[in-house]
């Protein structure tokens, strides 16, 4: 008979971490262990730093939204939700935009985004613009793509065999610049790179990907 499964949790050894801690329920910035321990979510759990956990309207809604259709996938179908999602952000995007493309989370939606400009320029008759242009230190997601476009880490030396080759440039780290300025008397000169290498290679570049400001 077999063993039973041993979860491996993200980001960790198995062989050398301590045991995850149990949580049994959250609320707002709150954790509870099973231990009856009260601890902050100080990292947000990653994606509750705007409402926190388990907040009322949130859970309201969503449970109002599954018992009446719970998923469907828009390849091929629409439905109400996704029809008034996109009227709201129309609000606030810029007006150039024609469409929205939805995606289920953050690395898949960087996939999505580098196939889309290279796709869109092998359409348009210019299949060598393949090339992508990246800031260094970038994060954008673990998948393959993702940790291509993503600075070099330890997260990704062991798939550096898996990544493609992208142009790196400085990002705008006032902090410590990259070109040895001082914000308060630099005019963005970090910038230069990018400029010089979108003049010399705009002909093979396809994109240039940027994480939002945070």
């Amino acid at each position: 008979m077999s063993g039973p499964l041993k979860i491996w949790h993200p980001f960790t050894q198995p062989a050398l971490d301590p045991l995850p801690i149990r949580i049994e329920r959250a609320e707002g910035v709150y954790l509870h262990t099973t231990e009856g321990r009260k601890l902050i979510d100080g990292i947000s759990s990653w994606w509750v730093n705007l409402h926190g956990h388990c907040h009322p309207a949130i859970v309201a809604a969503v449970t109002k939204q599954a018992a009446c259709l719970d998923h469907v996938l828009l390849a091929g179908f629409t439905h109400d939700p996704i029809a008034e999602l996109s009227a709201c952000l129309r609000k606030v995007l810029s007006a150039s935009l024609d469409y929205i493309f939805f995606s289920d989370n953050g690395s898949t939606a960087v996939e999505v985004a580098l196939k889309m400009a290279v796709q869109y320029w092998r359409n348009t008759g210019h299949p060598n613009k393949q090339g992508i242009v990246a800031l260094e230190h970038a994060y954008h997601g673990d998948t393959v793509g993702a940790m291509s476009a993503s600075a070099d880490s330890g997260f990704t030396a062991a798939f550096a065999g898996l990544r493609f080759p992208v142009h790196r440039v400085h990002s705008a780290y006032c902090y410590r610049c990259p070109v040895g300025k001082q914000r308060a008397t630099c005019s963005i000169d970090c910038i230069g790179k990018l400029e010089r290498l979108l003049q010399e290679k705009h002909g093979k570049i396809a994109a240039v990907i940027v994480e939002p400001l945070l």
